[in-house]
């Protein structure tokens, strides 16, 4: 099966990756309906692949299996697998892409647990327990599992993940003001700042690298302006 799905996922990945580098050139030129529209075409066409690869998997998957020379026990195992399997072709297109147009987006966190959902962390488990109770063909039904609650999770994240309010004022003015990002729940430090970690308490601190002190002074507003240009004029 996994040489088989690589007929899919190897243009589906490389869809996706030639999403990272248009959304990234437009993110950095300020452009989000190009960007929004890469995603969309990006999607419509992912979903197509997907659907019409579980087409021909749904018609073909013995033929399919003997252009590896697939044994009949293989064949008895490997038929009914690859139908079950092939319905979750859509939702993995959508996992994939919108991972990496994340990415794209400077965050790879989402791709990488979108990954993990529906390779490790809900398909081992769910293949086991599917495998104990109820045997082999409803052992498949672990990767409808795996697929969907990835496809769920990217979906969320990467619609949750924008503070569209600080992204615009970055598409607006090429900052974001303060300490808030155009992602969500992620802050920089502000200039003339530092932060420690206390490794024992997990405390963290922000504090100014100096503390700027103002005092009253004599001189006159005349003299403070002329004090001022000099100094504008030195640098």
């Amino acid at each position: 099966y996994y040489k088989l799905q690589n007929f899919l996922f190897m243009p589906m990945n490389g869809l996706g990756q030639a999403c990272l580098p248009i959304i990234g050139y437009n993110f950095g030129a300020k452009n989000p309906d190009r960007i929004r529209e890469t995603v969309k075409t990006a999607l419509k066409w992912g979903i197509t692949l997907g659907l019409l690869f579980t087409a021909l998997f749904m018609a073909l998957p013995g033929q399919l299996l003997s252009l590896f020379n697939a044994s009949e026990e293989m064949l008895a195992l490997g038929i009914p697998a690859i139908r079950i399997i092939c319905v979750t072709f859509a939702l993995a297109s959508v996992t994939m892409i919108l991972g990496l147009c994340a990415s794209g987006l400077g965050n790879g966190t989402i791709n990488m647990i979108g990954t993990a959902i529906r390779q490790v962390i809900l398909l081992l488990p769910c293949f086991y327990a599917l495998k104990q109770f109820f045997g082999y063909p409803y052992a498949w039904l672990a990767m409808w599992i795996a697929e969907a609650c990835a496809a769920i999770y990217v979906v969320l994240r990467f619609k949750k993940e924008l503070n569209k309010e600080m992204l615009g004022a970055y598409l607006t003015f090429s900052f974001t003001p303060g300490e808030r990002t155009f992602f969500k729940n992620v802050y920089k430090l502000s200039p003339g700042h530092y932060m420690t970690v206390n490794n024992k308490t997990k405390n963290i601190k922000i504090e100014k690298y100096f503390t700027l002190k103002f005092s009253k002074t004599e001189k006159d507003y005349d003299t403070i302006v002329d004090e001022i240009s000099k100094l504008n004029y030195r640098v």
